[in-house]
């Protein structure tokens, strides 16, 4: 049984904007390969790390989770789809999951 999961993102928005198909490849590919083998193994719990960089330029600070996603990057916007890639679960199905934000 799978009792713990975690997945290593490329996080340098810099970089992204470099080489953005490697940034799209791991980040989603990866949220997207560990998601389903979690659905496999009926894991239905994740801690997912995100981050400030998915509200872009913030009209304020500090910044409410209430801000709409305006990611800038590559790097912002794989973080933008995986998030949202775990919401859509979370409406179709039965995963909890639990966003940790880094300002």
């Amino acid at each position: 049984m799978l009792n713990n999961a975690s997945e290593q993102a490329y996080k340098a928005v810099g970089e992204s904007t470099e080489i953005p198909l490697t940034y799209y490849q791991n980040n989603v590919g990866a949220t997207t390969s560990l998601l389903q083998i979690m659905s496999e193994f009926d894991c239905t719990r994740i801690v997912y790390s995100s981050s400030a960089t998915v509200y872009g330029i913030p009209p304020v600070i500090p910044i409410p989770e209430t801000t709409r996603l305006q990611a800038d990057s590559p790097y912002g916007k794989t973080k933008v789809m995986s998030e949202t890639i775990m919401d859509d679960l979370c409406h179709g199905m039965s995963p909890r999951v639990s966003r940790l934000l880094f300002v």
